[in-house]
C-alpha cells in the first residue's frame, strides 16, 4: 500500500498512517489461514452440524 501510494500519488506514508486510515474505514488487513480447505470439507461440516444438533438438544430445543 506504501509503494502504490508513493509510486500513484508521489506521497510518503507510514505503514501507521495506512493502517491507521484503514482500520478507520473498517478495513482490516487479516492473514488467511493455511487449511481453509481442510475446515470446510463436507465430512467436518457434517461434524459440526451433528454437534450442533446434540448441543441444542441437550438445552432442550
Amino acid at each position: 500500500m506504501q509503494d502504490r501510494l508513493l509510486e500513484e500519488f508521489g506521497i510518503r506514508v507510514g505503514v501507521q498512517t495506512v493502517r491507521a486510515n484503514l482500520d478507520g474505514r473498517c478495513f482490516t488487513l487479516k492473514k488467511t489461514h493455511r487449511d481453509n480447505n481442510y475446515r470446510n470439507t463436507p465430512e467436518n461440516k457434517l461434524k459440526r452440524q451433528e454437534f450442533a444438533i446434540k448441543l441444542l438438544q441437550s438445552y432442550g430445543w
